[in-house]
């Protein structure tokens, strides 16, 4: 009797082992939840509060990309962030800060969307800027930006809005591509003219 239950022990252990597999497969399919696949447009996994910094040569911080969160999709190995910001650092820092953005070949290029606003400190000689836009695609190792939408531009007193977009903040300058508006402030140490003729 004994060599009988011993010799039916494996069976019993494969069908009590099948039917727990069934009954977890069953109730997987019936609960709803979506089944987790490996897709290369699905993120794989994601960070929160995202802190990444590209140094230069000689080791010091360059740019800083920070994000309330990123989401890591595989197959174009690109980061997707929720409110991302960028500080590059120099004798006129940059902070550049968006809703969404899209970070490309470890942050060689970010791209961002929607309430663009980049601000850059003030530097000899030079009032700070802020620069608003919907869309800005920043390389840092280039310290380039553009943009292809409306841009609206302020320094100091001064305004200039347009369509896209160049700038290169190494040697502060920019470049409005199309329907450039400008209007100027007052010159620094014009004399009043209380007659207000010209």
């Amino acid at each position: 009797m004994n060599n009988f239950v011993l010799r039916l022990l494996p069976v019993f252990v494969a069908a009590a082992l099948a039917l727990g597999t069934w009954w977890l497969a069953e109730n997987l399919r019936n609960s709803g939840e979506p089944a987790v696949v490996n897709s290369p447009t699905h993120p794989d996994y994601e960070i929160g509060r995202l802190r990444a910094a590209r140094m230069s040569p000689d080791g010091r911080v360059q740019t800083l990309l920070l994000a309330e969160r990123a989401d890591h999709v595989p197959g174009t190995d690109t980061l997707t962030l929720q409110q991302p910001r960028v500080e590059q650092t120099g004798d006129a820092p940059v902070h550049i800060e968006a809703e969404r953005g899209l970070s490309l070949r470890q942050g060689e290029e970010i791209q961002l969307e929607r309430a663009v606003r980049v601000t850059r400190a003030a530097s000899a000689g030079r009032a700070a800027m802020q620069l608003d836009t919907e869309q800005l695609t920043v390389r840092p190792d280039d310290d380039t930006g553009s943009s292809d939408s409306a841009v609206t531009i302020r320094q100091g007193d001064s305004t200039l809005s347009g369509l896209g977009m160049d700038a290169n903040n190494s040697f502060r300058t920019l470049k409005v591509r199309n329907d450039m508006r400008a209007v100027f402030g007052p010159r620094r140490g014009a004399a009043p003219n209380p007659s207000g003729k010209p």
